[in-house]
């Protein structure tokens, strides 16, 4: 090789290099304003550089922007977590409320990465092999160091990249946690709803088989356990303490979505593929036989509504009005689970609440999801040292499960003028989940869960 070719080398190096190196910092850079898990360095770009050696541009500009596209997904599939390709094409349909800045911006990532994938090829055509391979080799090598000096999160879902690698495939991770257990088994369309044995707390404190008497919010509280240590549990109670008829516990072990089935409709599920479901399967759901009666039913869940296919199944079971994630704008986003905040979600149900009538107003809580983010947390009333919680994971849920009931005090504050009673009911899902089993053995009852009766008495009470 001669000088003058070996300087054209080390130049086309160090170009490639540098454009791939400040894609990836606009990337990275994207994802951390977002609050969005990404590895620095995204080895996927490397593998598009040694087929272009082989391919005709077109194809090359191609599969680069295919790599692209992959990584932009990765994305927003961790604000809206879709477990399916049709749910993605069903929001985009429902997104009547986008405006104009979102839609330039689309479109501006779009030709964005388009640019960058005919600039990159240009650069990856005109480089030799031995360039190539050079840059192939540090993509690989930087991420064998990563993951020899970095361990992966137990935290990593389908939704959320928690890794803190600094160089890996985001390819390899969409496609380990989209076929993951969970994520297929809402794939599995042999669903068959069968009626459950398990008590149902919504039940135990109205009649589910005679018309409400008052209004009631019933609430479906995210990994609210039962804390062994009745200290706990008053201390995460204590905004509500005051209000609280009756309380007890309930043996459940499941997911969210059979204990929302159980509750609302003593029903369980085989799979959790709901999206072939029908109104046969669901007649006997208490929101569907009140909504028949004449009364208003209404639900809310902060987060997306292709979830659990609950935008198909929730009208089957009778809500005739449904507020989720995607339905409307919301002034913030919260993190433990994609979604928005569910102290926005309570002021939608006050104002709900307030309109005269009998009504079921159902809620399903999500900010004290796992990972039990505390970019959720806003108060810092709940003190883990005091009741000698050592578990980071289970101070985390603590604190937020004080902060949800702070968040039912200001609904009750709201309602204080309210003409006619309110009954509330709040139930958790399941048991906390919790990295370190031993550890949660040790602070909870695994296979109950918490269930509270508040009354609200109002002035035209006779």
């Amino acid at each position: 090789m001669t000088h003058t070719n070996k300087a054209l080398s080390s130049q086309s190096f160090l170009l490639l290099g540098a454009t791939l190196l400040a894609w990836q910092i606009v990337m990275y850079c994207a994802a951390s304003y977002f609050h969005i898990g990404r590895p620095l360095l995204n080895i996927d770009y490397a593998f598009i550089l040694i087929l272009s050696f082989f391919t005709p541009r077109p194809i090359s500009i191609l599969l680069f922007l295919i790599v692209i596209l992959i990584d932009y997904f990765m994305l927003p599939v961790q604000i809206l977590p879709f477990t399916r390709l049709i749910d993605f094409i069903y929001f985009i349909g429902k997104l009547e409320f986008i405006n104009r800045s979102i839609t330039f911006s689309l479109a501006g990532c779009i030709i964005l990465a388009i640019t960058v994938s005919i600039f990159t090829m240009n650069i990856a055509k005109k480089s030799s092999k031995l360039t190539l391979i050079l840059t192939f080799n540090l993509f690989i090598i930087s991420s064998a160091i990563s993951k020899t000096i970095t361990e992966e999160s137990h935290d990593n879902r389908f939704y959320r990249v928690a890794n803190k690698y600094f160089s890996d495939s985001v390819f390899l991770y969409a496609y380990n946690y989209r076929t993951s257990g969970f994520v297929s088994s809402s794939n599995l369309k042999n669903q068959s709803l069968s009626e459950t044995k398990d008590t149902r707390a919504l039940c135990i404190n109205i009649n589910c088989d005679l018309p409400p008497e008052n209004k009631t919010l019933f609430i479906i509280n995210e990994s609210w356990g039962d804390y062994k240590d009745p200290k706990t549990q008053e201390e995460i109670l204590k905004p509500v303490n005051s209000w609280i008829l009756t309380k007890g516990t309930i043996s459940f072990t499941g997911l969210t979505v059979e204990a929302e089935l159980k509750e609302l409709c003593g029903l369980h599920a085989e799979s959790l593929y709901f999206k072939e479901t029908n109104i046969e399967d669901f007649k006997n759901c208490y929101p569907e036989k009140i909504k028949k009666l004449g009364y208003k039913t209404y639900s809310y869940h902060a987060a997306g509504s292709m979830m659990y296919d609950r935008h198909h199944w929730y009208p089957l079971a009778g809500f005739e009005k449904s507020t989720f994630f995607d339905t409307q704008k919301w002034p913030a986003r919260c993190y433990s689970f994609p979604g928005a905040c569910d102290k926005d979600i309570a002021q939608k149900i006050i104002n709900d609440i307030k309109k005269p009538g009998i009504a079921l107003f159902y809620w399903l809580t999500l900010n004290t999801h796992h990972n039990y983010n505390l970019k959720d947390l806003k108060t810092k009333t709940f003190n883990c040292k005091e009741l000698d919680i050592k578990n980071n994971e289970i101070c985390r849920n603590a604190k937020l499960q004080n902060q949800f009931f702070l968040i039912l005090k200001n609904i009750i504050l709201n309602l204080s003028e309210l003409e006619e009673n309110l009954t509330i009911i709040i139930v958790g899902d399941h048991s906390p989940p919790i990295t370190n089993t031993q550890a949660k053995e040790l602070y909870f009852n695994t296979k109950k869960v918490p269930y509270i009766k508040i009354k609200l008495q109002h002035r035209n009470t006779k």
